[in-house]
């Protein structure tokens, strides 16, 4: 209740997805864009001080419902999962001489490909709760990390043709094992990407 505004994006947010019961929002420091859910019986959700900075009142819904959404996936268990496997790994592969650790590599791939995947379905719960691309595009390029003094003149059809461009790497198999590659150990996927399936998916 410190902070009304947010409170009612909350507020707002769970209404539209069906989510019975508000968690608990938290703000910390930090000057980039970012966000994240933690807790399994009781999530929360925890905004760094530049999203309220860098994000107009759209934007800033768009991520509070793309945070939520994870709640109402019940994604935040694999999440935690997802962290602390490699951490479990270590340990587990010091016990047996590090057969443990390379078994558990296995699923570490597979549960942060997970990770990749269940992005797209929070994505989908922002848009959903804010029913207007438009912010939720802008969100992304600043995520991306569009520089603040561009702020004024984003051009988001320019970067929805980029995002749909993008798809047309996989039908050059180099290019598609590259970017494979590329976001194999991330737990995020490349932002255009995220934003090529929300346009997919609105298509």
């Amino acid at each position: 209740d410190a902070f009304p505004e947010i409170h009612a994006m909350i507020e707002r947010a769970c209404q539209a997805l069906d989510l019975p019961r508000m968690p608990e929002v938290y703000i910390a420091a930090g000057g980039e864009i970012n966000a994240f859910t933690a807790g399994v019986a009781n999530p929360i959700v925890v905004l760094n001080s530049g999203s309220i900075d860098l994000l107009d009142d759209d934007e800033l819904f768009f991520v509070i419902a793309h945070e939520l959404g994870h709640i109402k996936s019940s994604h935040v268990l694999y999440y935690q999962m997802a962290e602390f496997l490699p951490v479990i790994g270590e340990i587990i592969g010091t016990a047996t001489l590090g057969i443990g650790e390379v078994l558990s590599v296995g699923v570490q791939v597979a549960l942060l490909n997970w990770k990749r995947m269940s992005e797209f379905t929070a994505d989908r719960a922002g848009l959903l709760a804010t029913q207007d691309v438009g912010a939720a595009m802008n969100a992304m390029m600043k995520l991306a990390g569009l520089p603040t003094k561009y702020y004024g003149r984003v051009n988001v059809d320019d970067f929805a043709a980029q995002a749909r461009a993008f798809e047309a790497l996989d039908s050059d198999k180099l290019s598609r094992i590259a970017k494979w590659l590329s976001t194999m150990g991330q737990t995020h996927p490349w932002t255009v990407l995220r934003a090529n399936q929300f346009l997919a998916w609105i298509d």
